[in-house]
């Protein structure tokens, strides 16, 4: 059975778009469908919310990442929202917060206390990469999708 690639939706303040094209671009780079509404490229706005909504009720994850200016902007926590309702939905979808900048643990939205957070600030971005694309990989491997591309060990087997 042929498996189709992990859809990831990429929640980002428009004011720190280099951070998440670096992002969008190594998780594309891995096979993985990712989505970021970067608002520089919008075209046609009736189009664009239909795209979003289709593609943000078709994510296997959906990848937050919490910067000073995303935590400023009322954009991030409809998303956040819309991002939790749905994971309550379907529990085998994950929010991943990714902290940026000086966003700390404790900065966390109380809504994403249940979540586990990469901090962004304390590794390399090739260290972000690889503790991402495992567990994007692990939860796509959880529904169902294409075999993980990391140590069966890793699931706990």
């Amino acid at each position: 059975m042929a498996h189709s690639a992990p859809r990831v939706f990429l929640s980002a303040a428009c004011t720190d778009p280099g951070f998440a094209q670096m992002v969008a671009r190594t998780l594309r780079a891995e096979k993985v469908e990712c989505f970021w509404d970067d608002p520089r490229t919008r075209a046609d706005e009736d189009d664009w919310m239909s795209r979003l909504d289709d593609v943000f009720e078709s994510a296997d994850c959906y990848v937050i990442l919490l910067s000073p200016e995303a935590m400023a902007s009322n954009d991030i926590y409809v998303e956040i929202g819309f991002a939790l309702a749905r994971a309550r939905r379907d529990m085998t979808i994950e929010v991943i917060p990714i902290l940026v900048g000086d966003v700390e643990v404790k900065d966390l939205p109380k809504c994403l206390h249940r979540s586990v957070p990469i901090d962004a600030s304390a590794m390399t971005f090739g260290e972000l990469e690889t503790q991402l694309v495992s567990r994007i990989r692990r939860v796509t491997y959880q529904r169902g999708g294409e075999d993980p591309p990391f140590a069966a060990w890793e699931l706990g087997s």
